[in-house]
């Protein structure tokens, strides 16, 4: 091999596009440092978002609220000052979040060009009290959609005195991880 001989950087496949919706609980029992805490790990994960992944985000306590349709992400800083203003409410519908975070996840997937990993993003304290609560019973509607739709769910604990049981549970069986 002579000088004009120039190594090739190694393959590397392109990035298959995220569809991402996340689930924040901002219910009472996530007030103060909780709510804070989960609005800059939102604001980080934003920021990470290439112009080829789509994101939904879906607010909880005793209502469900979509809080962004799904979309790629164009305007990142005015996203994240709405995010800023996120302010705690009432009860905690974790049901009726993830729910609403995988019917975002279908929404986009239908409407999306080619393969995508769909996955919803679960932040919350898991100290559900209003729909389905129980961790079984929650678990199962997450293993129906990671079984029918091929959409997992990861869950983040938030505070100290998050519920790791119901947390892990809807995890594992929605094909995704907990933290």
């Amino acid at each position: 091999r002579g000088p004009e001989f120039r190594a090739r950087p190694p393959f590397f496949p392109a990035k298959v596009p995220l569809n991402l919706s996340v689930v924040i609980d901002r219910s009472g029992s996530m007030s103060g440092q909780k709510l804070n805490y989960t609005k800059e790990a939102v604001k980080y994960l934003i920021q990470q978002l290439s112009s080829q992944d789509m994101l939904s985000i879906v607010l909880y306590d005793t209502e469900v609220e979509v809080f962004l349709e799904p979309q790629h992400v164009e305007d990142k800083t005015k996203l994240m000052a709405r995010i800023d203003q996120i302010i705690t409410m009432n009860s905690t519908n974790i049901e009726g979040g993830i729910r609403k975070g995988c019917e975002l996840v279908k929404k986009a997937q239908k409407n999306g060009n080619g393969e995508m990993i769909n996955r919803v993003l679960l932040l919350s304290d898991g100290l559900a009290n209003v729909g389905i609560t129980d961790p079984t019973q929650l678990s199962a509607i997450t293993r129906s959609y990671f079984e029918k739709d091929r959409i997992s769910i990861s869950t983040f604990g938030v505070g100290n005195d998050y519920n790791e049981d119901l947390m892990a549970k809807i995890a594992m069986q929605g094909g995704g991880h907990y933290y």
